[in-house]
């Protein structure tokens, strides 16, 4: 039996008006589609304008990354992960290739 991949599914809303359920509905499912455990949902209400610093979301994703409890996230779009979404990945793969 193939192992499934560990995933995490991230969404990101801009204000505390809006709702990111639909989002954790439908990116479960695509994790679904392709075989993925979904073994963690982070969410998060804040204006892209905040520094990955000042996110909880990005950092509780970056620590979670960098332990290896996921080989994946699933996401609606590269940008929800924040401003410097390709500095993380960096940081991430230098980190899990130590």
């Amino acid at each position: 039996m193939e192992k499934k991949v560990n995933a995490v599914v991230f969404c990101r809303v801009s204000t505390i008006d809006q709702s990111y359920e639909r989002q954790v509905n439908d990116l479960k499912k695509i994790a679904k589609r392709l075989s993925f455990d979904v073994v963690g949902v982070i969410t998060e209400k804040v204006s892209r304008a905040k520094s990955n610093d000042e996110r909880a979301g990005v950092q509780e994703f970056l620590e979670g990354a960098m332990k290896g409890k996921f080989q994946k996230v699933v996401v609606t779009e590269v940008s929800r992960l924040g401003c410097g979404a390709k500095k993380n990945k960096e940081k991430v793969c230098y980190k899990n290739a130590k």
